[in-house]
Parts: C-alpha cells; sequence; structure tokens
C-alpha cells in the first residue's frame, strides 16, 4: 500500500470511528481522534472524551468507546491478510472466529457478517481480562441487538455489556454505523441496507 493510500485509509478509519462514538455517547460530549498509527495489528487509535459519564442501562462508555476501537482495530487489520473486502465480510472468517476463540466453541453464533469484527475483538479482550473463561453457550441478534448467553464473570460482563450495547449502532451485515429499524423485525442497519 503506498504512502498516500495507507494515509487515505487511516483518516477514514478515524472518521468512521468517529462518527460510530458520536452516535453512541451523543452530540452534547466531545470526542477527539489525538493519533491514528498502522502497526502490524491494525490502525490504533488514540482518542479523548471530554466528558465522562456512563451510557444506556449502566453500561461504562470508556469500556464502549475501548470496544468500538479495538473493532475498527480489528477491521483494519485484515487489510494486512488481502481481506478488506467492504462491502461485506468473507465467509470464512465466521469459521476463523470459533476456531480462533474457545469462548464461541460451543455455541452457534447467529449474527449477521457486520457484527464478527466486533466479536473478534471482545473475545480478544476477554482473553486478557478473563481467560480460561466459560464458553458462551448462544451468541445471536435479538430485537436488533446482539446477545450473549452464558457465564461472565465480573471482570467480563462490562465488556460483554458493552459488545450488546455497541451491537446497536453497527450494522448487522456491513459493519457500518447502523441504527435500529424495522424491516420485516427489528434490525440494525445501515442508510444502504436499510433502503435496500
Amino acid at each position: 500500500m503506498s504512502d498516500l493510500k495507507a494515509t487515505g485509509f487511516i483518516v477514514g478509519i478515524a472518521e468512521d470511528f468517529l462518527a460510530h462514538a458520536r452516535a453512541i455517547i451523543g452530540e452534547h460530549e466531545t470526542i477527539v481522534v489525538r493519533l491514528a498509527s498502522w502497526t502490524e495489528d491494525g490502525v490504533e487509535l488514540d482518542y479523548v472524551v471530554e466528558l465522562g459519564g456512563l451510557l444506556l442501562n449502566g453500561v461504562s462508555r470508556d469500556i464502549a468507546l475501548d470496544l468500538l476501537a479495538r473493532t475498527y482495530k480489528r477491521r483494519s487489520s485484515r487489510v494486512l491478510w488481502g481481506e478488506w473486502l467492504m462491502p461485506g465480510i468473507p465467509e470464512r472468517f465466521q469459521f476463523l472466529l470459533e476456531e480462533r476463540f474457545p469462548v464461541y466453541r460451543r455455541s452457534s453464533l447467529e449474527v449477521g457478517p457486520g457484527w464478527l469484527d466486533m466479536l473478534w475483538a471482545l473475545a480478544e479482550w476477554l482473553e486478557q481480562v478473563d481467560p480460561g473463561r466459560e464458553p458462551f453457550m448462544q451468541v445471536k441478534e435479538k430485537f436488533g441487538s446482539l446477545r450473549l448467553y452464558g457465564p461472565v464473570t465480573d471482570a467480563g460482563e462490562p465488556i460483554v455489556e458493552a459488545a450488546e450495547l455497541l451491537s446497536g449502532y453497527v450494522c448487522e451485515i456491513c459493519g457500518k454505523l447502523g441504527r435500529r429499524v424495522t424491516n420485516g423485525g427489528l434490525l440494525t442497519l445501515c442508510d444502504d441496507h436499510a433502503s435496500a
């Protein structure tokens, strides 16, 4: 990737992250990306938010934004492997997710491809804070948001809650900024997929 193309890609990732973050925290809080840099694991985002506080249902804003940044890092890392195929995610990615992370081995992943990067970022984080945790029994979409069923420890609970909250802002099909819409049921879709 040329330097100019890489810079444009990094800026695009930072802009998409900011749009998602603003939708989650609201316009009354200020969020700024101080640094977006390319690493061997994807685009690393260093950001600051002016006001503290909680999100919906007591979910920590900081944990939700950290999971969002990890999701964008995972999504951008697929460029390194030649897997950046938008729209859509390679079909084998769900298999790789189940194979790589024990937390998904006993569950069926009943979610759209747009949430798979978030599930990858979630599992990586859970491995760090709660190694050896029991697998989820079920991972699915319900009423337009992610549901993770299974035992959760105190260390993992805030991260799982953040993923469930975050899913309400991530298009189930492509991973772009989404919103809940009624489309034969309640789904979270971006404007393009909601109008299709």
